[in-house]
């Protein structure tokens, strides 16, 4: 092996230890076409700890596979070898024998040629003359023993906890080799000296030496997996996700859930995702990809997959893959257990009843599996709006995007808890701002209020977002019904005016103020009519006349208490034709001009207001509420 053995030891990755050395070996094994695999752990210490426990002195690996076959020497000596590529083998597995021990020594025979036996002590200064051969008759059940000796680390093993890491980091290969009864037995010396130690290992079965503690893995005893494929990303690259669900008394909660790549786990899901344990139900997911093959890295304990950047060849990020795979666990896991599903959906509509400023983030696929939370639900919600809310003030910040799109979202973002919603009001009145240019049209100021031929009620409200109406009152958001760019007659329908038939088709009853709005109250039934008129518009006259047609129309069929707005440019013409001929008055406003009428013959209020004061009036409020916002929050900070 014309290599720096040295210099790729040390590269090894540091997660390397006593398992890493085990699973490799039990892998070889099973590759070697072996169904028995024996392993003595040997523990020894001349200085034990204070619990009396011993350390691991040595390990033995036994197995009837093929041996050292000739390719098989020759694979070993090759650095990285093909050999066995297609099963997985990257060639290196071996080496982390010595990263982990200082003796190493393999004894084998050729399962074909019985009278020859191999021997090699592995050393950083092996090379393909290392191996020794001699003729000898097998006179062993086992055809290879792996012997270590000397750890780098101090390690006392528990015998479940051993059989179990190697158990489900073997799990995909053991369940793809079912079908060959493999049985792995693991031994566990607890030596009293060392000649204890060095007469038990000339015992040629395990099995007669009952002071062993023993425990078993056998491929026949696996449970059958079923599998979920789905494909992720443009490039429609496939994805298989093994699955198992076990009731078991015995365990509160377990869940088994690893990336592997060619039939060996390498990394558990919780690395990313998190899957809350069902009481008394074992979980195992296997997620398996011809890219997790490709990508895993030499040490099986990791894949060269970035967290958040698409690779340029497959497209994928660990960010794309895990979006995906939670969808398909949380529906896996729904399907198997309707129960929680039902809980969730529960869960859901209690914390959206007490923050519903999080409704649209929140989402029980954000929790999978069984034993969930409040809080586990809140925290995800308020994780996403802040991630999204710092993206969008970064856009904002840096002037990029459409400017369309940037308003929709800010109407978007308008939705949420009072402190966000003030602050992005913000953006919609920079919108509106844009709209008071000479070239605007009318239609673009009515739908930034509410967009034409809407209608709502109280049953089914208007979305914040959709709804713009503060920026002229408020109060306004509170209506009864609302509609826009529609017909009185089919205002007065849905408020239920007694003195309206259906068949009614009268001149007036078609007429369309551009938002008309109904509240209903035990004492007063109220109807608010708006208009618009864009800036230049030179018949902002015809405006107030409309209005108190519509009042006088809406007072012939019974609305007894009516508010008119007429929202249009106000030039010095327009303000002394309505205080000189309509006998307007001008009242008190923090910006701008603001004109009222009463009109007693109709029991109409009718206020005149330029979109400039408006928006002005609309900032201060805002910047008020702001103000408080803050202060309010400094002063908890303090206390």
């Amino acid at each position: 092996m014309l290599v720096n053995l040295n210099a790729i030891i040390r590269d090894l990755s540091s997660k390397t230890n006593i398992f890493t050395v085990l699973k490799e070996s039990i892998v070889n094994s099973i590759q070697a076409h072996a169904t028995k695999i024996d392993i003595l752990l040997q523990l020894y210490s001349s200085n034990p700890d204070l619990w009396g426990n011993q350390q691991v002195f040595s390990i033995s690996v036994f197995d009837n596979g093929d041996g050292f076959t000739t390719e098989n020497i020759k694979s070993f000596s090759t650095y990285k070898s093909d050999y066995k590529i297609k099963e997985g083998c990257k060639g290196v597995g071996r080496i982390t024998y010595l990263k982990v021990f200082e003796k190493v020594e393999i004894t084998s025979f050729n399962a074909s040629e019985d009278n020859v036996r191999v021997s090699l002590n592995f050393t950083p200064d092996f090379t393909q003359d290392s191996f020794k051969k001699e003729n000898a008759k097998r006179d062993k059940w086992w055809t290879t023993q792996l012997f270590f000796e000397k750890p780098s680390q101090q390690n006392d093993l528990d015998i479940s906890i051993v059989r179990d890491e190697i158990y489900y980091h073997l799990l995909p290969l053991l369940f793809l080799n079912k079908e060959k009864d493999i049985e792995i037995n693991f031994y566990v010396h607890e030596a009293e000296d060392l000649e204890d130690l060095h007469k038990l290992r000339k015992v040629e079965n395990l099995e007669t030496v009952k002071r062993l503690k023993k425990s078993t893995i056998k491929t026949k005893d696996l449970p059958y997996l079923s599998n979920k494929t789905f494909k992720i990303s443009c490039l429609n690259i496939p994805f298989t996700l093994s699955y198992y669900f076990e009731d078991n008394e015995n365990y509160s909660d377990e869940i088994k859930a690893f990336y592997c790549a060619h039939s060996r786990t390498v990394m558990p899901f919780s690395e990313f995702i998190k899957i809350n344990p069902i009481k008394n139900v074992i979980m195992i997911f296997l997620l398996e990809s011809h890219i997790l093959n490709e990508y895993v890295n030499d040490e099986r304990n990791n894949f060269d997959i970035d967290e958040k950047q698409p690779d340029l060849e497959t497209q994928l990020s660990w960010g794309d893959i895990n979006k995906k795979l939670e969808n398909i666990l949380d529906e896996i896991i729904n399907c198997h257990f309707p129960k929680i599903k039902e809980e969730k959906a529960a869960l859901l509509e209690k914390v959206s009843e007490e923050y519903p400023y999080l409704v649209e983030f929140l989402d029980t696929k954000d929790v999978i599996g069984g034993i969930f939370t409040e809080d586990s639900l809140i925290e995800k919600a308020e994780k996403k709006y802040s991630k999204r809310k710092l993206e969008f003030r970064k856009t904002l910040r840096e002037g990029k995007g459409i400017a369309e799109k940037n308003f929709k979202k800010a109407q978007k973002f308008a939705s949420l808890e009072l402190t966000q919603y003030i602050e992005f009001r913000d953006h919609i009145l920079c919108q509106f701002s844009n709209f008071l240019q000479p070239n605007t049209l009318e239609k673009e100021i009515h739908n930034l209020f509410i967009q034409k031929k809407c209608t709502a009620g109280k049953s089914s409200p208007l979305a914040l977002k959709e709804n713009n109406l503060w920026i002229l009152d408020d109060n306004l958001m509170s209506y009864t019904y609302l509609q826009s760019e529609r017909n009185i007659k089919s205002f007065l329908l849905n408020v239920n005016s007694a003195s309206l038939s259906v068949e009614e088709n009268n001149k007036r009853l078609l007429s369309r103020p551009d938002i008309a709005l109904y509240f209903d109250s035990e004492e007063r039934k109220r109807a608010v009519l708006i208009e618009f008129k864009s800036p230049v518009a030179d018949y902002k006259n015809t405006g107030v006349a409309q209005l108190m047609y519509y009042a006088e129309t809406l007072q012939q069929w019974g609305v007894g208490e009516i508010y008119l707005y007429l929202i249009a440019e106000i030039d010095d013409a327009f303000s002394k034709v309505l205080c000189v001929t309509n006998h307007f008055t001008k009242i008190f406003s923090p910006e701008g001009e603001y004109y009222r009428n009463y009109w007693s013959e109709f029991n109409a209020c009718i206020q005149v207001v330029s979109p400039r004061t408006l928006l002005e009036n609309a900032k201060l409020r805002n910047s008020t509420f702001m103000d408080i916002i803050k202060k309010d929050s400094l002063r908890h900070r303090s206390l």
